[in-house]
């Protein structure tokens, strides 16, 4: 929360290759920064972690269940 008080976030990568949209690490933040940046994470077919901690994979159940408030 402190974080996210600062405005920093761990928000991952979204890509889009080749009609793909791909999310790297969707942490803390993910939701709202890409609310912001105008992204639909609707779009998004691959999401990949590398790691089980919060700050790479916190807002990965609202990618997986598409229940992404915009």
């Amino acid at each position: 929360i402190h974080a996210l008080g600062n405005n920093r976030t761990s928000a991952g990568t979204i890509l889009d290759v080749d009609n793909n949209q791909i999310v790297l690490d969707p942490g803390i933040g993910t939701i709202t920064q890409s609310a912001q940046a105008k992204i639909d994470l609707r779009n998004t077919n691959i999401i990949l972690i590398s790691s089980t901690q919060s700050t790479y994979c916190n807002d990965i159940n609202a990618l997986i269940d598409r229940d992404i408030i915009t």
